[in-house]
């Protein structure tokens, strides 16, 4: 039964399934088969294994994002106009090229949503003064 179990609840839930019993014949087999100290451990059981699989779940969603990250890291790092290795620029310079910025990240998202909400702008237009 749910989370506010009572002997009366489960002689109701029983006579719903069909099942005839009393409240003194489930106490007795409360005493004798220890319910209690089971539904203790039932409930340990349950609360282990549903903190588990939501740290599971955050443990996942954290390891997503950070792969999106280095994703969208290494989607900049293609992008990017400016060659980390080149000796002319500045050490702030090759630091944000080579760990960008949330704003240059913004940009890059901006640029992707602007390029793939009108792929064919970026094909090249045909000349109309060469004849096929």
């Amino acid at each position: 039964m749910e989370g506010r179990r009572s002997l009366e609840r489960l002689v109701g839930a029983c006579r719903l399934a069909g099942i005839n019993t009393s409240v003194a014949t489930l106490k007795r087999w409360s005493t004798r088969y220890r319910w209690q100290a089971l539904l203790k451990e039932h409930d340990r059981i349950a609360s282990a294994e549903i903190l588990n699989l939501t740290l599971n779940q955050a443990k996942r969603r954290y390891v997503s994002d950070l792969e999106s990250i280095e994703a969208s890291k290494g989607r900049f790092r293609d992008r990017v106009l400016v060659d980390p290795d080149d000796p002319c620029l500045t050490p702030a310079q090759r630091r944000r090229a080579l760990n960008p910025t949330l704003k240059d990240f913004i940009k890059l998202v901006k640029l992707e949503r602007l390029i793939l909400s009108d792929p064919l702008s970026r094909l090249p237009r045909p000349n109309p003064n060469i004849s096929a």
